[in-house]
Order: C-alpha cells, then structure tokens, then sequence
C-alpha cells in the first residue's frame, strides 16, 4: 500500500515537471516584443491599444488596427453576472475601462489599476435595483476622479486590476494550459507585463470583451 502511494507521488512529480518543461519550451519559442517591432520595422507603437478576449484568454497588443502580439493571461473562474453580485469574486467584468493608477505588488509584482466599474455596469446594477438612486447619483459622480470612485464591493466585486503573476512566476508562466484563478482581475507572467508596461499608461483604454 505504501509501496503503491509511493509510485503515485513519484509519477505526479514526473509529471508536474515535464508539464513544466513542456511548458518553457513552448515560451521560449515565443518571440519577445522588441524582436517583433524590429521585424515589422515598427520603431514605437504610435497607437498602442489592449483588448482583453476573456473567452480565449488573451491579451492582444495593437498599434492602431494592427494586432502586434497576444499574451497568454489568467482571469476570473466565472462569467460576470451581475445579478449575482459578482458572487465569490471570481469573475471578469466586460466592459471599456481605463488605466487609472499603478503600484508595485509585493504579491503579484506590480498592478495597474483600472476605473471600474464603468458608467454601463453601474447603469446595469441601477435597473436591476442593486443601488438605489442616491447611491448610483454618488457612484457616477465618483467616476469623475478617476480611482478615487467609492462603490459597494458586495455588488461589484473587488477593484480590477491588470497584475503580474508575482512569486509563482515561474510556475504559472510554463503552464501549457489555462488556468483561471484570480478574483476577476487579469493576471500575466512578470515578464510579459514588463513588455507591456510602457503602454499602460494613465488614460490608457483596455476593452474587455467576450
């Protein structure tokens, strides 16, 4: 019996670390983003643009109407529905938002925070009398300020952020499959978010869609 649980132990290793392997060997085969510009003879992006596709868990780079490059994230483990309450905090919220404030992370090395909730959601949470008017009134007129916005986080959730993947870097970025954990937010390795760190600035636009 103990001879058996053995084995078990030994073959889930071997197979974490091959997992791994496979895994970094898929990431090194990807071309960094300066290699990429200088290929398309591209000196700066002049038009940088985000846009989040939480159904294939992508973050696309593009200068202008020119998809650049894609990068592999981790996000909330369910759909956004807002009727819900955004229940457990674990889910993504659609929507345009924009880059609002940042920080280092001790966490998950640093963050970019976004303005949400946007103007629609808390529409939404309006009709669907979640907020009553007063508070909506108080909410949308918050948003004036940036992140300085105060809203009930038992309706909306927690603040939304783009982060990195912090102390667990190393694991998560050579996972060769997608592994959604985060409360909503928008997790890549340390390393890409350094790559597109540059264009998350201040006012910087980050669509979310479906």
């Amino acid at each position: 019996m103990l001879k058996n649980f053995a084995y078990l132990i030994f073959s889930v290793v071997v197979f974490f670390l091959f997992t791994l392997l496979y895994g970094s060997i898929l990431n090194i085969r990807e071309k960094p983003l300066n290699e990429i510009l200088k290929e398309r003879n591209i000196p700066e992006l002049i038009n940088p643009k985000i846009i989040v596709k939480v159904s294939e868990n992508v973050l696309m780079l593009f200068n202008g109407d020119e998809l650049i490059k894609k990068y592999k994230i981790n996000l909330g483990r369910s759909n956004f529905k807002l009727a819900d309450s955004r229940k457990n905090y674990i889910t993504t919220p659609k929507g345009i938002f924009s880059v609002c404030d940042f920080y280092p992370d001790k966490k998950y090395y640093k963050s970019f925070l976004l303005n949400y909730p946007d103007s629609l959601t808390i529409l939404k949470a309006f009709k669907l009398k979640l907020i009553d008017a007063q508070s909506f009134k108080k909410i949308m007129n918050g948003k004036k300020y940036g992140c300085k916005v105060r809203f009930d986080k038992k309706i909306f959730g927690p603040p939304l952020t783009i982060h990195g993947f912090g102390k667990v870097n190393y694991i998560l970025k050579n996972l060769p499959f997608v592994f959604n954990w985060t409360n909503g937010s928008i997790a890549l390795s340390n390393e890409d978010l350094d790559e597109i760190s540059p264009y998350l600035q201040i006012g910087t636009k980050i669509i979310i869609t479906h």
